[in-house]
């Protein structure tokens, strides 16, 4: 009898920890950056930064750098994050999206978070999203989150903030959803992926027909007025000013993983290590201004301009740093760690909070 009142017991437990959701600061800090998520780093207010870290969301404060308060976490998640989005309507308000691998008969989780207050203000899944969420977006009013799911279908729901639950659904066809954005001046989403390029109309909470643009492989998306900047995994970015292309250049040697755009300066992070800024006549032709090495070089995968308009990088190096836009291009790492294979190693410094780890990656990280 005692027996299964532990077994009952721990089962609650596991219950509890699966379904509660923290958001305080863990005991210690998270390192680290996803290799499989893509545009998912976002500058905040107040000098703060987002990124997910496995199944957490990490909220920086530069302010706090090197203190125990520097980082706070997000905790709702039960597997990794693999797609985030920010809200254009409210910074501080961001989607994260996982994955659900393991357990029969239940879907991926998308989450909407208030930063700035550390709390939850929807959590939505459907029956449409199978396996992972691929994509997430947001319309410009913030009332919507879209969703892409890797099912066979590739299913794009629209979840309503408003009501509380998926209002629409579409299918992009045979292509997987990689990257998607919402432009306002055609109110559609530009939806990125395997060899496609699509327009799907979007309005009064109801999807129209898709329109296929390109047969390019399209890796990144992002809205910006009425100008959309697409990434292509052969290295080219193209603008679609009003739904119609309107340039396009060559700016890396690999795929462009990420973009970011802040008034009329672009920034986009390829599969070649770098960093290539660029200016926009505001009519969607961009002139390059200079391409940065990364100090490691590795994918950039994520990018996002702050208030001080430096640039915030997220790398397949397992890095965030933050690129100075005073003309130095100065690195100022946030967050480095492993990111390649498994951690086999761990020292303790015998008097401060301090660590030492060795990986797969043939590595040693000092974490404080």
């Amino acid at each position: 009898m005692i027996f299964f009142i532990v077994i009952f017991v721990i089962l609650l437990l596991d219950n509890i920890s699966i379904n509660t959701t923290l958001t305080r600061p863990l005991r210690s800090p998270s390192y680290g950056f996803p290799l499989t998520a893509r545009d998912a780093v976002f500058s905040l207010s107040n000098n703060k930064t987002f990124w997910p870290s496995a199944s957490v969301g990490i909220i920086y404060d530069k302010n706090a750098a090197g203190t125990a308060s520097a980082q706070s976490h997000l905790i709702g998640h039960r597997d990794e994050i693999t797609a985030a989005a920010q809200s254009p309507s409210n910074l501080n308000i961001i989607a994260t999206g996982s994955s659900q691998l393991t357990r029969k008969h239940d879907y991926p989780m998308t989450i909407v978070w208030d930063t700035q207050r550390e709390q939850e203000l929807g959590r939505f899944q459907s029956s449409n999203l199978k396996r992972q969420v691929d994509a997430l977006a947001f319309d410009t009013s913030g009332q919507y989150v879209f969703a892409a799911g890797a099912g066979d279908k590739h299913y794009i729901v629209c979840y309503s903030l408003t009501d509380g639950g998926e209002i629409a659904a579409v299918s992009s066809g045979a292509s997987r959803v990689l990257a998607m954005d919402y432009d306002a001046s055609t109110r559609s989403l530009m939806v990125g992926g395997v060899k496609s390029l699509q327009s799907i109309p979007f309005s009064n909470g109801q999807f129209g027909k898709p329109t296929r643009l390109s047969s390019e492989t399209t890796i990144s998306v992002k809205s910006s007025g009425s100008t959309t900047y697409c990434g292509a995994a052969n290295g080219t970015i193209s603008a679609y000013t009003k739904g119609q292309k309107s340039s396009s250049s060559k700016a890396h040697k690999g795929g462009i993983y990420s973009i970011a755009v802040n008034g009329r300066s672009v920034a986009t992070g390829g599969k070649d290590g770098t960093v290539t800024m660029w200016t926009s006549d505001g009519r969607g032709s961009l002139s390059k201004v200079r391409t940065v090495t990364l100090d490691v070089p590795a994918a950039a995968k994520g990018l996002s301009f702050d208030t001080q308009n430096n640039l915030i990088v997220g790398s397949k190096a397992g890095r965030v740093v933050s690129l100075a836009s005073s003309g130095s291009w100065h690195e100022d790492v946030l967050v480095s760690s492993h990111f390649d294979g498994e951690t086999w190693g761990l020292a303790m410094h015998p008097f401060d909070n301090q660590c030492v780890t060795t990986g797969d990656d043939n590595s040693k990280n000092i974490q404080t």
